[in-house]
């Protein structure tokens, strides 16, 4: 639930939310997500392109959600990072 709503996830979309949560402050190699979930058979840059689609739709559902956000990390992954604190 978010926000009092509930939120419907794809089986895919579950298994990604998953292991971000298994994770937390963490980023998570896009290869190492991919490998995780198994969810295509491979890696590479087509399923790097899935991944990008599935984590866009799981923040759109999850937008409202606080404090972490999903954050790409060019090159690297992605993370379910919490706000950074000024002065910190």
């Amino acid at each position: 639930m978010v926000a009092n709503a509930l939120i419907d996830l794809t089986f895919q979309e579950f298994e990604l939310l998953r292991m971000f949560v298994s994770q937390p402050d963490s980023v998570i190699l896009y290869d190492e997500l991919a490998l995780a979930l198994a969810l295509w058979g491979s890696v590479g840059e087509r399923t790097r392109l899935r991944l990008g689609v599935l984590l866009c739709r799981l923040r759109a559902k999850l937008a409202a959600s606080h404090p972490y956000r999903f954050e790409t990390v060019r090159g690297r992954g992605y993370g379910l990072l919490a706000p950074r604190r000024s002065g910190s």
